[in-house]
């Protein structure tokens, strides 16, 4: 599913604001970022310092990280449905938080959390040595 236009502006300034903070934080790029940048209010604000900031790397010809604009809504979305599976949550819960209309879908998560599997092992195990 692909989100609209206006929703992928928004999570591309999401992106933007993200990646401006992950390279103030770094030694190297700090430099790059004048504090009140981090102030930014408006999305336009936010297009406009990301803009400021790539030209003065390529003025300066420093090469950024790609931090976090390579990041998609899906991503998270995955992620969240993995750490369900790695806490405990059953196929059904995760399939039902998201939105999954068959258990087929969510199957994907099973593989993530052998924990249960590994405990259903080790408790038979000690039982088959303990019970001679």
């Amino acid at each position: 599913m692909r989100l609209p236009c206006y929703y992928r502006q928004q999570w591309a300034r999401v992106l933007q604001k993200a990646s401006l903070q992950i390279w103030a934080n770094d030694p190297n790029l700090s430099h790059l970022i004048v504090p009140d940048d981090l102030r930014i209010i408006s999305p336009k604000e936010v297009d406009d310092v990301f803009k400021k900031v790539t030209a003065r790397t390529k003025h300066e010809q420093i090469t950024l990280r790609i931090a976090l604009m390579d990041v998609h809504v899906h991503d998270l979305r995955r992620t969240f449905g993995s750490f369900q599976a790695l806490t405990g949550a059953s196929l059904q819960i995760i399939g039902k938080s998201l939105g999954h209309k068959s258990l087929q879908a969510t199957q994907v998560y099973a593989r993530l959390n052998l924990d249960p599997v590994r405990h259903a092992m080790q408790k038979a195990t000690n039982a088959m040595f303990n019970s001679q």
